[in-house]
């Protein structure tokens, strides 16, 4: 094998020559030449199979000389010809050059013979193979730590406050009021870049409640007004993506209300499920430790995710880029009840932009991890499913809904869900358990 400017290699054996030059986005093109022994062998089987399959008179069938069934059939014979040695050729070539190509990819373009004759075939096909996802050390990968954020008491009397809130009745106030310390409203809050819009009822206005930018931008409003800003970093509030990231957005005031919450003692407590106030204040405290540390864990696989994609950089298939970026933003308009129409030219350009290199980031997380996955032997057992499952249960528990209480097979959707998620967890959790943490 020799190696030619422009990404291109050539191969060769007894059957065929071979050029490949490898395009953008793993696209292939082969240049295949068959040798001359070859094609006439082709040619030779090809006269075999149409005369088994004809019927000429005074011959039995099978039986009638080639010639005359080169002379009646010539048409019939070069199409089976044609088919059989660029068959039989590709895939000697994809052998030879121990190319893994999609399938599906040889049906966008026809190939482009350039001769095909029992002296001579040449021709050209365009493919696209699978992605050359490179090797990785998990051994050599180094990672910032993340600590676990430290949970003061600000946060607990606000977690307490947030369930105090949501036992407390609330009356409109329909003269016209400006929002003071204390009121309740339901307001809208949009993301200006991306125009998705989150709405959100019974807000506390309080500084414990809420941070110090939405609650300086709700205080003096009136229902119907609208006002627009920029969020700024508050640091009694954590920011579980990851590092604060400053937004514009427009807030919409639909409704003020006056909330009537009962006292917070032990009586409060047990209706909650605690034996007294301070059983409560130290089960919040542990559950809000546990956010946290969970927190911190989605922090420390999403340097994970960032130190495998600056370092294993690779191409991934055009026809994957495509599929995965039309399903999200198909997901991306039904979430935020958008169309095309709602943006103008520019803006979709930049939504379509960031679409894909988040597609493009995505498969190559997949095939990363898959290849980590394989390389160990790492697999997702009963017990992981199970795993997974519980916390798909407390999950759905939150969002009011109630779970299935067992998982079998027969759910198959959600159990392979399921199991890819487990598969994942199990894998990012080796892979970190193997880092070094500086």
């Amino acid at each position: 094998m020799t190696t030619e400017p422009q990404q291109q290699e050539t191969f060769n054996n007894e059957h065929v020559d071979l050029k490949v030059t490898r395009l953008p986005q793993c696209g292939l093109k082969l240049d295949i030449t068959v040798s001359p022994k070859t094609a006439q062998v082709c040619h030779a089987k090809a006269i075999k199979m149409v005369s088994h399959e004809v019927v000429i008179p005074g011959f039995r069938k099978g039986k009638a000389p080639q010639e005359v069934i080169k002379t009646r059939y010539g048409q019939l014979i070069q199409k089976e010809f044609v088919d059989l040695v660029l068959d039989l050729s590709l895939r000697e070539a994809l052998s030879l050059a121990k190319l893994q190509c999609i399938r599906e990819s040889f049906t966008k373009k026809a190939p482009v013979i350039y001769s095909c004759t029992p002296q001579k075939v040449h021709f050209m096909v365009q493919c696209e193979a699978q992605p050359l996802v490179p090797h990785v050390n998990v051994d050599d990968i180094s990672l910032s730590k993340v600590t676990t954020r430290e949970i003061t008491e600000r946060d607990c009397e606000r977690a307490i406050q947030s369930m105090v809130d949501s036992v407390t009745t609330f009356e409109k106030i329909e003269e016209q009021h400006h929002v003071q310390e204390g009121d309740y409203v339901d307001c809208e809050i949009t993301e200006i870049s991306s125009n998705s819009s989150n709405p959100y009822k019974h807000l506390n206005v309080s500084p414990l409640c809420l941070p110090s930018w939405l609650y300086d931008a709700l205080l003096n409003l009136t229902v119907g007004a609208q006002v627009e800003g920029t969020t700024s970093e508050d640091h009694n509030f954590s920011e579980d993506d990851g590092e604060f990231k400053k937004v514009d957005y427009k807030l919409t005031l639909n409704a003020i209300w006056k909330g009537t919450s009962p006292a917070l003692d032990d009586a409060l407590a047990k209706k909650m499920g605690a034996e007294s106030l301070e059983t409560l204040r130290s089960t919040v405290q542990h559950r809000l430790q546990q956010q946290a540390e969970e927190t911190a864990a989605r922090k420390q696989l999403v340097i994970l995710d960032n130190f495998l994609l600056q370092h294993y950089p690779f191409e991934v298939p055009g026809s994957y880029l495509e599929a995965e970026k039309k399903t999200r933003l198909e997901r991306h308009f039904t979430e935020s009840k958008t169309t095309k129409n709602n943006y103008s030219e520019q803006e979709f350009k930049h939504l379509e932009s960031d679409i894909e290199n988040s597609s493009r980031m995505a498969l190559q997380l997949f095939f990363l991890y898959g290849k980590i996955a394989a390389d160990h032997k790492i697999v997702a057992q009963t017990a992981d499913v199970d795993e997974e499952f519980a916390h798909w249960q407390m999950h759905m528990l939150k969002l009011g809904q109630m779970p299935l209480k067992n998982l079998s097979k027969d759910h198959k959707e959600l159990y392979d869900r399921l199991a890819d998620a487990a598969l994942n967890r199990k894998l990012r959790q080796f892979i970190i358990s193997k880092a070094k943490l500086v």
